[in-house]
């Protein structure tokens, strides 16, 4: 049993890994935080500009350094040439790490500088390495947290719990499904929990059709769905595909809570959503995202 560490760099596309030895190595972490603040004239210290507030955190510079040992020089020439391939072509992708009861964690990270290689003499089957990532500043959990509830009443209560102990600022995912042609109607969902909310004047128009908000992307989008229109256009009797397979950027109809700058959140622990649907409403809600932690 061991405490948590890292294991392994994973590109974006989860097809390029690299892991990472650290049994005889170390890991180290520095995160600035924002502090924004100006010198006093003919006065001792500085003026503090962000007063009672909290800092916001910058993105954390990682280090990495261990030891390879291989059997034969010419295996360890061949994971060398790997390593400085996979890291920099990886570009962005995961950082993964696990703790002493297995659970893993990933964030979003980058090669800051291509791999410190130190050769020491006498020493062919041995080889010093150094990575430096840069990261997000938040871990996210491996299993996204997903649940789904039919809405069929103007007012909805949904508790949706995020099991870490930082706010989820990015992957989160909140939609409507229409399951009637006019089963979504002015759409608003607010988060009591932590105040946000956003609102719409979208309608659906069709069953099928998706309203979406995206914190990741901080977008506010809508989905037609793909339907079937039978002797289209009177050029033959037969069906033609209608719809948008695609969402298309839908935030001109959206409006946010009173100062607010980004969509939507989770506070950690659990956080009450209100869902209102004016009209006669039918729809699918539908939640999905990642746990987050410091």
């Amino acid at each position: 049993m061991t405490v948590r560490r890292l294991t392994k760099f994973v590109a974006l596309g989860g097809v390029t890994t690299y892991s990472l030895s650290l049994g005889n190595g170390e890991w180290v972490e520095s995160q600035p935080l924002r502090t924004p603040s100006a010198a006093i004239i003919g006065g001792d210290g500085s003026h503090d500009y962000l007063g009672s507030g909290i800092a916001p955190k910058d993105s954390i510079e990682v280090t990495v350094r261990f030891v390879k040992v291989m059997s034969c020089a010419s295996g360890l020439e061949s994971d060398m040439d790997a390593l400085r391939s996979k890291l920099h072509l990886g570009a962005f992708g995961k950082l993964w790490t696990i703790d002493s009861v297995g659970a893993q964690r990933w964030s979003g990270a980058r090669l800051t500088t291509m791999p410190q290689l130190d050769w020491a003499v006498g020493e062919p089957r041995h080889q010093a390495i150094v990575l430096s990532f840069r990261r997000e500043p938040y871990w996210y959990s491996k299993s996204a947290t997903s649940g789904s509830q039919e809405l069929s009443a103007y007012q909805t209560f949904v508790t949706v719990t995020n099991p870490g102990t930082s706010w989820v600022k990015k992957y989160l995912t909140l939609s409507l499904t229409a399951l009637t042609a006019a089963g979504i109607t002015n759409p608003h969902i607010r988060n009591l929990t932590t105040g946000e909310s956003v609102e719409s004047t979208r309608g659906s128009g069709a069953i099928g059709n998706v309203w979406r908000i995206d914190n990741s992307e901080q977008v506010v989008a809508f989905k037609r769905a793909p339907g079937l229109k039978v002797g289209a256009a009177g050029s033959y009797v037969g069906q033609a595909p209608l719809g948008n397979p695609d969402f298309e950027d839908d935030y001109g109809l959206a409006t946010l809570g009173v100062l607010q700058s980004g969509l939507f959140s989770l506070a950690p622990g659990a956080n009450i959503l209100e869902i209102l649907i004016e009209g006669t409403p039918s729809a699918t809600f539908a939640y999905s995202f990642s746990g987050a932690w410091e």
